[in-house]
Order: C-alpha cells, then sequence, then structure tokens
C-alpha cells in the first residue's frame, strides 16, 4: 500500500478539520433555526437583500458611486440568480464558509508558526470562538470577510516563502478584492507593504515581486474604481464612506462606536442620505461623492486639531473597546443571541480570552521566521478598525491573526508544564490573568438595551407582540432616555390596544426628543412630527387628559407647519402621501400660526 505525499496528508488533515467544523456548524444552526433573529431581517440585512435584488433588477451599474462596499450586495444577487432568493440559502453558504475558514487558519497557522502542534490550537480556537456561530446566521457580510482575510493571509505568507509572480499577483489581487469588502483593509495595507520591505531588506522577495503584489490589488479594486467613473464621473477607489466613518469615530463627543449622523436614523439607505446632505448643506453646494468624503475628513482633522488631548483619550478608548471581552453590538447583541441560544455555551471563547493568551504569544512567536511581518499584521488590523469605530463584528476578521498568537501560547504553556519551568509558566499565566482583565473592563457601549430594542422589534414584526413589549420594556428600563426606545415600545402598545399607556409613552418619548435633537433640521422634524402624531391618537383613544390632547395637537400643527415651510423652501421633498399628512395636520390652525424660524439643513 502506498504511503501519501506530505501533500496529500496536508488534503486529508484539511478535509478531516473541514468536516467536523462543518458538522458542528450544521448542528449549532438547526438547533437555533427558530430563532427570530435567524428567520427574520433587521435593518442592515434588509438593506443587503434589497441591494442584491436591486442589481437583478436595475443592472449592476448603480446610479451613483458606491458608498457602501459593494461586494456582499453583489454576490447575494449572483447567488439569488443561481439558487433563487431566500435567506436559507444565504446561511447555508456562510455556515459552509464558516468551516472552511477553520481549515484555512489550521493551514495558515501551519504555516507561519513553528509547531504543529500550536496549529492545531489556533483551529480549535477559531472553531470554538461563540460569535462567529451568531455571524454565520445572519445576512452580513462578517462570515465572508472572515474567509477572505484568512485566505489572504494564507496567500501572503504562501507567496513569500514560495516567490513565483504568480503567487504574489494572486495574493495581491486577493486583498484588492477584500477592500471591496471591508474597506478598511486600506488601512492595512501599508502596515503589510512595511513589513514587505522589511522581508526584502532580509533578502525573501525582489523589488519585482513587491511591484506584482501591488498591481494585483489595483486589479482588485479595479472593478469599483472603474464602476464609479461610470455611474458617477468621479474617481473614487472603492467607495467614498470612509469620510463619514472617520468622523463618526471620532469627532468632539464621540463615544468610539457607531453613532448616527442624525440622531434616530441607523439604517444604511438614511446614514448615506444623511451623509451627503449634511455636508452639502455645510458646504452650500453639490458636492461630487469624493467631495463628500473629504468634507468629512477635513471637518474630524479640525476637530481633532482644536482638541488632540480629547482625541488621544478617545482613541486610548477605542483601543480599549477594540479588545473588550463583551461583544459591542450593532445589529444584534451576543449576550442576548446566547441567552436565546443556550447552546452556544458550547462555543466559550471569548474576544478577550483570545487577546489575553495573545500577548504572552507575542514573546514566543518572536523568534519565527514570519515574526515581524506577523506583528505588522496584528497592529495593523487593530488599527484598520481603531481608526473608525468599534463594532463587535468589525473584529472578526482580526480573530484569525489573534488566534496565531494564542495558539502559540497555548502550545508554551503546555511545554512550560512539561519541562517543569515553573517561573515562566506563572508569568505567562500572570501575565494572561492580567489582560484578561483589563478586557472586562465595563463599557457603557456594551449595554444591551439597544439589543433589546432590535429583539422587540423583531417580534413586532412576527406579530408575537407579548414578546415584543417584554423585551422593549428592558430596553426602556436600562435606557430611560431614549426617545427612539419609548417610541418603538408606544407602537407595540397601541397595536396589543393599550392606547393609555401608549399615550403616556409618546408623550414622554417627544419631551426627550425637544430635549436631545436639534429639531430645526426638517428630517430630524420630521421624526419629531411622527411621534407627535402618534401621540395624539393614543391620546385621542385615551381620552383621559383632554387638556393634554388639545396641547399635542397644537404642537403637531406647529411642526407641520414649519415642515410645509421646509418643503415650499426645497429643504427636503415629502412624498405625495406625507405631503397630505402635513397638511391635514396644520389646517386646524393654519391662518392662527406661523412657522416658527431657525436654521434648517438645506438639500440641494
Amino acid at each position: 500500500m502506498a504511503i501519501p505525499r506530505p501533500e496529500h496528508l496536508v488534503r486529508y488533515r484539511l478535509a478531516a478539520v473541514f468536516l467536523i467544523a462543518l458538522t458542528v456548524k450544521v448542528a449549532f444552526l438547526v438547533a437555533a433555526w427558530d430563532n427570530p433573529f435567524v428567520v427574520g431581517l433587521t435593518n442592515d440585512e434588509s438593506y443587503h437583500v434589497e441591494e442584491a435584488q436591486s442589481i437583478l433588477r436595475e443592472g449592476v451599474v448603480r446610479d451613483d458611486a458606491f458608498y457602501f462596499a459593494p461586494l456582499y450586495p453583489y454576490l447575494l444577487a449572483g447567488l439569488f440568480r443561481l439558487a433563487g432568493e431566500g435567506v436559507p440559502v444565504i446561511l447555508i453558504l456562510q455556515v459552509v464558509l464558516g468551516a472552511l475558514n477553520v481549515g484555512l487558519v489550521l493551514l495558515l497557522a501551519d504555516r507561519v508558526l513553528a509547531s504543529k502542534r500550536a496549529a492545531w490550537f489556533a483551529a480549535a480556537l477559531t472553531l470554538l470562538f461563540g460569535p462567529m456561530y451568531m455571524h454565520e446566521w445572519l445576512v452580513l457580510k462578517s462570515t465572508l470577510a472572515v474567509v477572505m482575510t484568512s485566505l489572504s493571509l494564507l496567500l501572503l505568507f504562501r507567496a513569500l516563502d514560495r516567490g513565483g509572480m504568480r503567487a504574489w499577483f494572486a495574493s495581491g489581487a486577493v486583498f484588492g478584492v477584500l477592500t471591496l469588502l471591508r474597506g478598511n483593509v486600506l488601512v492595512l495595507l501599508p502596515f503589510i507593504f512595511l513589513g514587505l520591505i522589511l522581508e526584502h531588506r532580509r533578502g525573501r522577495l525582489t523589488p519585482a515581486s513587491l511591484g506584482v503584489w501591488l498591481v494585483g490589488i489595483a486589479i482588485g479594486i479595479l472593478p469599483a474604481t472603474a464602476h464609479n467613473a461610470v455611474a458617477a464621473s468621479d474617481f473614487v477607489p472603492t467607495t467614498y464612506q470612509g469620510g463619514t466613518n472617520f468622523y463618526i469615530g471620532n469627532h468632539r463627543g464621540a463615544s468610539g462606536t457607531y453613532e448616527a449622523l442624525r440622531p434616530g436614523r441607523g439604517h444604511p439607505a438614511q446614514e448615506k442620505y444623511d451623509a451627503v446632505t449634511l455636508a452639502e448643506a455645510a458646504s452650500g453646494r453639490s458636492l461630487w461623492p469624493s467631495e463628500v468624503s473629504s468634507f468629512w475628513v477635513q471637518r474630524t482633522l479640525g476637530e481633532i486639531a482644536e482638541s488632540p488631548a480629547e482625541w488621544a483619550g478617545l482613541t486610548l478608548k477605542k483601543t480599549l473597546l477594540f479588545h473588550a471581552n463583551a461583544e459591542i453590538m450593532d445589529v444584534v447583541d451576543y449576550r442576548i443571541f446566547r441567552e436565546l441560544e443556550p447552546h452556544l455555551w458550547l462555543a466559550p471563547v471569548s474576544f478577550g480570552l483570545i487577546v489575553g493568551l495573545s500577548v504572552p504569544g507575542l514573546f514566543l512567536v518572536r523568534r519565527l521566521r514570519n515574526a515581524r511581518l506577523l506583528a505588522l499584521v496584528l497592529v495593523g488590523s487593530a488599527a484598520s478598525v481603531i481608526l473608525f469605530f468599534v463594532f463587535g463584528r468589525y473584529r472578526l476578521p482580526v480573530v484569525g491573526v489573534y488566534v496565531l498568537f494564542a495558539a502559540t501560547a497555548i502550545d508554551g504553556l503546555i511545554d512550560a508544564v512539561r519541562r517543569r519551568a515553573w517561573r515562566p509558566l506563572a508569568a505567562m499565566l500572570l501575565i494572561w490573568a492580567a489582560i484578561f482583565g483589563l478586557t472586562a473592563i465595563p463599557f457603557a457601549e456594551a449595554e444591551s438595551a439597544m439589543g433589546y430594542n432590535t429583539l422587540g422589534g423583531m417580534y413586532a414584526r412576527a406579530g408575537d407582540l407579548d414578546n415584543a413589549r417584554r423585551w422593549l420594556e428592558r430596553a426602556v428600563q436600562e435606557l430611560p432616555n431614549r426617545p427612539e426606545l419609548r417610541h418603538n415600545l408606544a407602537n407595540v402598545l397601541m397595536a396589543r390596544g393599550e392606547s393609555c399607556a401608549a399615550a403616556g409613552q409618546y408623550t414622554r418619548a417627544v419631551q426627550l426628543h425637544l430635549g436631545s435633537s436639534p429639531v430645526g433640521d426638517p428630517i430630524i422634524l420630521l421624526q419629531l412630527f411622527e411621534m407627535t402624531r402618534a401621540q395624539t391618537e393614543a391620546l385621542g383613544l385615551c381620552g383621559d387628559d383632554p387638556r393634554q390632547l388639545e396641547i399635542a395637537r397644537e404642537d403637531l400643527a406647529d411642526i407641520a407647519l414649519s415642515l410645509l415651510a421646509d418643503a415650499r423652501a426645497g429643504r427636503f421633498e415629502p412624498t405625495p402621501e406625507l405631503l397630505s399628512s402635513l397638511e391635514a395636520a396644520a389646517l386646524p390652525t393654519e391662518n392662527q400660526h406661523t412657522p416658527p424660524t431657525g436654521e434648517s439643513e438645506s438639500r440641494p
């Protein structure tokens, strides 16, 4: 019987790891199939699906330059064309990709680490990393970004070891395509370039190889650049969201995580609209897409220059947020998701655990051939998120880098035990405990209120008003001063026929909205109009407070008159239905009130 060659052994091992990971991931998905987050779509997920459907319906060339990274919606469009539209086919594909990623991490660790055992630890940490399961079950680009990041790094180190122009071109091309999925990869690339320059000085690659790598990156990016030139007659290499993200994460008073440009407007389509209209209003003219991004960059740099110490403190906070053990939520809160899916406790590895282990691992890998490049990839990967703002899902692709160091630490701990090197063992354990404790620092940004709100909304859309009320009440209890949370709870109470309770929540939401929002902005006024109109309806049905109802009607008329004035001045364009609602609300007092004056955001 022939003995398999080493390359065959690698294939057999990869196939075995893939099948084990796939079995585990499919079992977990089946157990979570009735989860409201799995069967339903959040705002971001709906946006991706709608974009894919629009691509199929209207063609691959959009009517504007890409604002968001375009690759995921285009891939969804291709998947819909091949397999039909539907969430299940997306989730099945993502579970397969998640299993593939475990194998890719094994291959990457096998190539760059000195110990084969450490490579197995890296694969095991990846398989047992709990948050990854949740993201595989959401219609988001996170899973694809993780897989492509692992693939791009594997190809990079393969090219560095083997040389060859094809290998260098393939590595660069995958990195270029990756920028169309994760725009912040453009921040990572200079770190890798610096590492390759250092490797060139050690004789590991030629200038021609480096040039071919850069050409591959350019060709990978080229489809988006060409599309943007055709669609917008503007030079936008990838997207024009970067300036907005830079402002969101670094403006004066930023929290370090996402904050909508206009309060309460976190839907992707709203963000794009607000980024453009606010920039154009401040500039006093129409802007090209590239100018929109430049506006937000320049505005942010101006604010940083005015308060450099505040920005330094914010950057430190974002660094801690990035390495926090808690998953800073964006679309879905992992803690709530795990509360709904207890079997996720079988995947107990957290980001803080990996970070804590990676620090002693940094010391252990310093003698490796690829140590400097690995360290630069680690720093660049973290910087590509910290430079903007922090979400748990934004750091997911970085996990594949951190586990290399964490696996090395585990391998070193085992060696220390075998050699009875108690002092090094104690030192490594002490470092891990200290760093893990640092990652456990609580942050307000890790609160679950917005996650409760999202879950309540999912139940409301599914018609389960009892669960919707339960979760929205928890959201309001945790963050009682957020008007949108009270508004959502009031909507559910109205649907349940509890008009008096709804009226109280609407009234408080209006009060909070007036106290926290720049109501001169017509977009903000529209939010206030919807809240006040709902408040008026609830008060009318309740009938307990006629005076409050009269006040609410007067407030509604004033808001409607102001919005009608903004519409006539061209500051926003209401739909015919909205225009009728505004005219009906303003009619009783149209001859008695003059619209309030004040600065409003203009639109071209």
